[in-house]
């Protein structure tokens, strides 16, 4: 974090004059706690490495001491996800579990997660949950977005017409928070058959797909013509549902605003 975001939170709290929490003390704190080696600063020209997006060469980011070691270590093992090892693989993916709610991996870590993709359905799916963990539960996403995409796209096409529900669900959630047309074009193939439709229908209705299924709606009015054209009806009628509920979605979240 940045100092200036530290202060932030100070002033969001319920009782910002509390003793302790004045913006002078918090600074001779930071320095009290730097000085001590429990918090390690880290200066412009360190950014990239830890995955810091920042243009401001005079910025400052503090990360504790123990963030700190654990982002060495994992930093040493990550490249065991590009191994054509499969167990090197998965006693990585435990690992990052093993340490979930201690350490969050930095933008540059994450790319690495991403090259795990590449491999069987149990690794996916397991390297599917690290990205959804960071990436829409956590904002942080990895630095190469390209990269990302291009391989839940390929996740998507490899596994669409297999019985791996959770794959498609992780992958169309990943992808809708990018607000990535591949959304779509999963759903138009979803739609083509009942049992799958009506199978992965609460994929197209979370939080993540809410935009991107309001954005392409020409698309989507019609696929639903075409669908009722084919007198495939009860598809027809659950894309008409998924549209209802990312529109009452975006509503809401417009209300909130």
């Amino acid at each position: 974090m940045r100092p200036k975001d530290i202060l932030k939170a100070r002033l969001e709290t319920e009782n910002p004059g509390v003793s302790g929490l004045s913006e002078s003390n918090i600074k001779r704190k930071l320095r009290r706690l730097t000085k001590s080696n429990k918090i390690v600063k880290i200066k412009p020209d360190e950014f990239s490495k830890f995955g810091i997006d920042d243009s401001d060469q005079k910025a400052t980011y503090y990360i504790s001491e123990e963030n700190y070691e654990l982002k060495a270590h994992f930093d040493e093992i990550l490249p065991y996800l590009s191994s054509k090892d499969e167990s090197k693989i998965k006693t990585t993916i435990n690992e990052i579990d093993l340490y979930n709610d201690f350490y969050f991996l930095d933008p540059k870590q994450l790319d690495k997660v991403v090259l795990a993709l590449d491999n069987n359905a149990d690794i996916v799916k397991h390297s599917l949950i690290v990205l959804d963990n960071n990436i829409i539960k956590r904002g942080v996403k990895p630095w190469n977005t390209e990269e990302l995409l291009e391989k839940l796209k390929d996740v998507i096409k490899r596994f669409r017409d297999e019985d791996n529900s959770q794959i498609i669900q992780l992958t169309i959630a990943l992808l809708g928070n990018y607000n990535d047309y591949a959304v779509i074009e999963q759903l138009k193939h979803d739609a083509q058959d009942f049992e799958r439709i009506s199978q992965h229908y609460t994929h197209y209705t979370s939080d993540q797909t809410a935009e991107v299924i309001d954005k392409y709606r020409t698309d989507l009015f019609y696929l639903e013509n075409e669908l009722y054209q084919r007198n495939k009806e009860k598809n027809a009628e659950f894309v008409r549902e998924i549209r209802k509920i990312s529109v009452k979605k975006i509503k809401e979240k417009r209300e909130i605003k």
